[in-house]
């Protein structure tokens, strides 16, 4: 045994006595520990020396370690950062597990741990001292001097702990906890006594009932069957929460009221919905209101709720009749340009077929309704004649062969210049009536470019008078 100590005095420093050379704060050259493996665990052997320290002793590697290798550090070292203290000849010197240092001095950090330990004990025996004070006779409004005078407080170990401020002071902060919560439990014991009673207001108000102007007295003795009476250990305050409970039944009885009357009013409105005499034009409130007289719903309201709902009521008819009017309007005035736009179509259908000329008037190409005439047998001239009128078609039938006038008088003079000009002259339907024109003919059977230019300034003079009158048509002119 002495000579395991000696090699491990000789392999680490943290085994030296006293009288070593070791310097207290020094750092030592040893390595650091070795950790333990499976494979290497019978081979660490745990001893003592001589103050009674543990150590552990590798028979292999014939290394020595304060730590063992076969857990991981202690909570008192991690909390020490790795420091901790041992006896050595009635001295106590501390060493770091993990920098391997030595020191006579005791470390900052293990000073700052055993103050904060003590705190932590001063906390749980002035903890304790307040858990004797609650299970003992005594009153929170006791003055410290009538504690003193307790003798079985002497015996205890809790109030030997502190000393005498320390008792004091202690007993003064359990002194005003006590306060505080006697208190708060008086408070919240009164507001479930007032929660109690208004519960039983609030049951009652229908079954009695209890309306926003009935006395307490009226409903005295019904509440005083209930058990919840007694919760309130005063008329005055039984009298208060009843007043409070009347402002709260006022408040809900003008919802009601607010309510009712809004659902009156819409009742009414249906009501008038209803009442197929009243119109636009026939909207007076005298005459309505005397066949609705007898109607529940009418008598239901005010006078000036009656007559609010009604003048409402016809603002909105109004409105949906002005709606209902441009509608029509609307469609009226579509349906009028479509007509037009198939009246002129017809015209121009009519010219192409030959049955509208020049010279074509109004009564040879309409006829008269119930002569026979072809034209008032034809099925679309029928559906004009009924949208847009005779008056209307005849002026448009008259517009339209002036417009057809023009153009055979600007043909002629055009086919005049071409007959003195000596160019070729092509006949067609509308000749006719137009006497005859003898001209040359040409050696060449080709078209001189001045009659190809002529035919397309008439077809174009043609579209653009025809263009005009459908622009006339379309303006509703």
């Amino acid at each position: 045994k002495f000579a395991v100590f000696g090699l491990l005095v000789m392999s680490d420093p943290n085994l030296s006595t006293k009288n070593d050379d070791v310097a207290p704060g020094t750092s030592s050259t040893q390595e650091t520990p070795v950790k333990s493996d499976d494979d290497d665990k019978k081979n660490w052997q745990e001893h003592k020396d001589q103050a009674g320290n543990t150590y552990w002793y590798n028979k292999e590697t014939k290394k020595s370690s304060w730590t063992n290798p076969f857990t991981k550090q202690s909570p008192e070292e991690l909390e020490n950062g790795g420091w901790m203290a041992y006896k050595k000849d009635d001295a106590t010197y501390y060493f770091n597990t993990i920098t391997q240092q030595t020191t006579w001095t005791k470390p900052s950090c293990m000073k700052k741990s055993d103050e904060l330990k003590e705190k932590k004990t001063k906390k749980q025996l002035k903890r304790e001292f307040k858990e004797m004070l609650d299970k003992a006779s005594i009153h929170h409004t006791w003055e410290w001097e009538q504690v003193l005078k307790i003798k079985l407080l002497d015996e205890d170990s809790r109030y030997q702990a502190l000393k005498p401020g320390e008792r004091k002071a202690a007993y003064h902060e359990w002194q005003e906890s006590k306060r505080k919560k006697t208190k708060d439990d008086a408070l919240t014991s009164k507001k479930l006594a007032r929660d109690n009673f208004r519960e039983l207001l609030m049951e009652k108000r229908l079954i009695l009932p209890i309306k926003s102007c009935t006395p307490f007295e009226d409903v005295r003795s019904r509440l005083q069957l209930d058990e919840r009476w007694d919760s309130l250990d005063s008329e005055q305050a039984r009298e208060d929460v009843y007043d409070d409970f009347l402002y709260d039944v006022k408040q809900l009885e003008k919802q009601d009221e607010k309510e009712q009357r809004k659902n009156n009013m819409i009742a009414f409105h249906h009501l008038l919905a209803e009442t197929k005499e009243i119109t636009v034009q026939d909207c007076h409130w005298r005459t309505v209101q005397e066949r609705l007289t007898d109607d529940a719903r009418f008598q239901a309201l005010s006078n000036l709720d009656r007559l609010i709902v009604f003048e409402d009521y016809v603002e909105e008819i109004k409105h949906k009749h002005e709606e209902e009017k441009l509608q029509r309007e609307e469609s009226a005035r579509k349906n009028e340009k479509q007509a037009k736009q198939k009246w002129m179509k017809f015209l121009v259908a009519q010219h192409k077929e030959g049955k509208i000329l020049w010279n074509t008037k109004w009564k040879e190409f309409a006829g008269i309704p119930g002569d026979g005439h072809e034209m008032q047998e034809n099925p679309t001239f029928k559906e004009i004649t009924t949208q847009l009128g005779v008056a209307y078609m005849n002026d448009v039938f008259d517009d339209y062969v002036d417009e057809l006038k023009q153009a055979e008088k600007t043909k002629r003079k055009r086919e005049k210049k071409q007959s003195d000009e000596g160019a070729p002259v092509k006949k067609t339907k509308t000749d006719e009536v137009a006497p005859p024109v003898v001209c040359k003919q040409p050696e060449k059977k080709d078209v001189p470019p001045a009659q190809k230019e002529d035919k397309l300034d008439l077809e174009d003079e043609l579209a653009k008078r025809r263009a005009k009158i459908m622009a006339m048509l379309s303006g509703g002119v």
